[in-house]
């Protein structure tokens, strides 16, 4: 389940009022996504 979807109820616009334009936010999430799968030496 997307938690998106959960906060937002489907609403692309109440997302975006909280969130950014959805072009900065996939910027971000992929930027931050390498931090998620990175192994910890």
């Amino acid at each position: 389940m997307n938690v998106d979807r959960l906060r937002y109820h489907d609403s692309i616009a109440d997302a975006v009022a909280d969130l950014g334009k959805p072009e900065d936010i996939g910027k971000v999430f992929a930027s931050f996504q390498r931090y998620l799968y990175e192994q910890v030496a």
